[in-house]
Formats: structure tokens, sequence, C-alpha cells
């Protein structure tokens, strides 16, 4: 009995650590991101995603019509049954269009498991089993959707080998640098993620409630009482299609202003409005600074209860930067100031990096002085200098797939690879102790 349980342990330990993929194998794999609104795929070879899609999928609706979202995905967006990216969004109402995910979690796996296809087919992969896959996942998620995630891929796709990453972390690789402050917005939520190195400091990192989608309602609402669209009549609540086509608005004249009270005090003097048009040809005239009060609802969520009518307790971005920052080493304090890396939805808002360093700097001067004359008080002193002179950098409208690139063929991430051999021998468990430091 104890030599059965002797074996049963050593069965069950973890593989030892091997270069699991060649070099040239990681410069060839294909590189999925799926975040908030839109899918990116494309080689780890390639300097962007060769495609870019939303990641919904659009079932046929009409009675009698078989309900299979397993069928063949085409790489033009499916068959007569099944549409996945922009040709579903164009069939809405004809078909019953579904979202893959929300930002931090699988809405329907099998919707999911249709877009992975459909990426990985617009990634010109012909063969999934010859091709190792880099994979992004959000940092909440659990064991469980983690797990699915990889039984898919090996099971399913058959990929030779599988990375797994997290948006936050690529984002930072993207830019350039692997030491800082990662600030990733999805559409639900923002995430402040100090890295050290390539790796995220789990104990430090920050979530807040608020994201894209966020900003988009607030948007919305300001259309919906704005004077510039006959006093609202083509905006109303109850039309759930109006969402994308406020975001799509907002995409194209949405900004942040350094100074709000004084941008607000011009708009009765010196403010000029701003005029868009919208896909039928109706010209959209803000005359109320709506372009710029949306994304205000980040930086002051408790003053604007009319933007924010659920009144959820939700931090100041510039807080909870500070925030993460402080929860990671005294040591590292500076470097992280000095390269703060805004990507996901913050990367949209133009003037979104002056305005946040304004409020970092600013608040460096509130932060709490040392209280000795230790050499970590001597640390905590340049980390505060540091805050005073605090940098933020735009990562970049693709910097999350790029990170995920890079990160294939990155040395220190070599041994994280999981491998179809590892996965057959300790199952899809093996993928909580390859992603660790990366997840």
């Amino acid at each position: 009995a104890g030599a059965a349980a002797t074996v049963a342990v050593v069965a069950a330990a973890p593989p030892p650590l091997a270069r699991a993929v060649s070099a040239e194998d990681a410069a060839a794999a294909v590189v999925v991101v799926m975040e908030g609104a839109r899918c990116s795929v494309g080689r780890a070879s390639d300097a962007d995603p060769t495609d870019v899609f939303p990641p919904v999928v659009g079932e046929a609706s009409k009675k009698g019509i078989l309900r299979d979202v397993r069928s063949p995905v085409g790489g033009d967006g499916g068959g007569a049954k099944l549409k996945v990216g922009a040709a579903a969004l164009l069939l809405h109402g004809a078909f019953d269009v579904r979202w893959a995910t929300t930002d931090d979690h699988v809405r329907e796996w099998r919707d999911w498991e249709c877009v992975l296809e459909a990426a990985v087919q617009r990634g010109r992969v012909e063969d999934a089993s010859e091709v190792p896959m880099v994979l992004s996942q959000p940092l909440a998620v659990g064991r469980e959707e983690r797990e699915r995630a990889v039984t898919f891929c090996f099971d399913e796709l058959c990929v030779p080998a599988l990375l797994l990453t997290a948006p936050p972390v690529a984002a930072m690789l993207g830019s350039g640098r692997e030491t800082g402050v990662s600030v990733y917005q999805n559409d639900v939520s923002t995430w402040i993620v100090p890295v050290y190195q390539g790796a995220a400091i789990m104990a430090a990192v920050r979530r807040v409630d608020l994201g894209g989608g966020d900003v988009d309602a607030a948007f919305h609402r300001l259309l919906m009482t704005s004077e510039g669209n006959a006093g609202g009549a083509v905006w109303n609540s109850a039309d759930a299609s109006q969402r994308p086509l406020a975001r799509r608005v907002y995409d194209a004249v949405g900004c942040v202003v350094i100074d709000y009270d004084a941008a607000v005090a011009e708009l009765a003097s010196r403010y000029e409005p701003i005029h868009h048009e919208l896909p039928d040809g109706t010209d959209l005239t803000l005359t109320d600074g709506e372009h710029f009060r949306a994304a205000e609802i980040l930086f002051q969520p408790f003053s604007l209860p009319d933007l924010m009518p659920d009144a959820r307790l939700a931090m100041a971005l510039p807080e909870a930067i500070h925030l993460a920052v402080a929860a990671a080493d005294v040591d590292l304090r500076s470097d992280m100031y000095r390269n703060v890396v805004i990507s996901g939805d913050l990367g949209r808002m133009a003037g979104m990096a002056e305005r946040l360093q304004r409020e970092l700097r600013a608040k460096a001067a509130s932060l709490p002085a040392p209280s000795s004359a230790s050499s970590s008080s001597a640390a905590a002193v340049a980390s505060t200098a540091a805050a005073a002179r605090a940098r933020v950098i735009i990562g970049g409208r693709h910097a999350t797939w790029r990170g995920a690139a890079l990160l294939a063929a990155h040395a220190d991430v070599a041994h994280s690879w999981i491998t179809r051999e590892e996965y057959r021998e300790y199952g899809p468990g093996i993928a909580h102790r390859k992603a660790a430091d990366w997840c």
C-alpha cells in the first residue's frame, strides 16, 4: 500500500521544466486575443493582427431551421445557419445575435467555441493540430473556466501546444516595457496590474468596477437629453440596438479634458458645437459637451449621479492606481510610476493620458510621508517623488495583441507552454501551474 501511494504521488507531481516549443514553432503560433467588443487574431511573426472582428454569434431564428451552433464556421462568417463576427451584426433581427463573452467571463461556451474556431481560420491556419496557440484569458477567470478552455483547445482544436496570457500583462509587453503599471479597461471594469519583469504582481492588483461600457452608457444618457438631436427624440433607453451606435459615435468624437470644471464653465461662452454624421445621413450636433462629459465618471464617479444612476461604489481611477502601486514592493514603485501604460478602451479616448498623468501627479502631494529615516523610508521618499513625475503612456490600439505575440517567443516563458503530451498526462489542471505567473 505504501508503494502504491508513492507511485500515485509521483504520477500526480507537476512535470519537469523543459522547453516545450521551439523558437521556430513559437514564431508561427496563432495568437488569439479576445478583449471586450473585439477579437484579434494573427500569427506571432506578424507586426499586427491579420483580422479583428466582434466576438458575436448570430444564429438563424426562423422556425424550421435547425439551431446548430456547432455548424462549420467559414472564414466569411459562417454558413446559412450560423454567422460569426460582423456578418452576425449585419443580420440583427433575422438572426439571434449573442456576444460570446463578457469581459471577465464566458457567457455561453458553445458561442465562445464557435468564435475561437472562426478566429483560428481567420488566422490563416489550415490545420490547427500543427500550429501552437497563444490565447488570452481575463485575470478574473476561474479555475473551471480556464480548464474548460484548455480542454476545448486540445480535445476539439487538437493544438500541439497552448500558451495562456492575460490582457493587462500582454499590453505592458506590447508597449515595449516589462516593468510598470498596466491600466487595462474592458467593457465592464478597469484592471490596474503592477507588472515586474513581465509577470503580474497579483497581490497588488486592483479592479475598478467602471469600464468602457459605462462610459458608453453615460454618453447615451447625455444624447437622450441633448438638444442637438431634437430633444433626444432620436435616442431612447428602450432601444437596445442604439448602444452600439452610441459607442461608434463616441469612438469618433469622445475625449477627456485636462480641466473638467473649466471646460464646463466654457460651455455657455466659447463652446463650439461638435457635428457628427450618423450612418443614415442624420447630422448629430453635440451642444452641451457630451463628448467630454461622459468619461468624467472615471475621475469623479460619486459627483455625477445623472450619469451613474446606479450609484455603485466605484473608486476614481487615479486613486486606484496609487493604491495598486502602494501595494507593490517599495523598491519597485519608482519604476511603476514612470511606466503607467493605458490600454483597452482607455486608449480610444483622446486626452486620457494627459489627464491621468495630471491627476497622478496632483495626487502625489497627498501621499503619506515616511515616519522614519530607514532605508525603506528613503525608498518611500523616492517613490513619492516619482509619483510627482508620473508618466502615462498609451499602449496603442493593438498593444494587447502585440504583447501576446511577443510573449510567444519570450525566453522566460518558454517553459509556460502546455504541450499536448503534458495535457494528456496531467489533464487540464496543468494550466493553473503553467499560467500562474502570467495570468
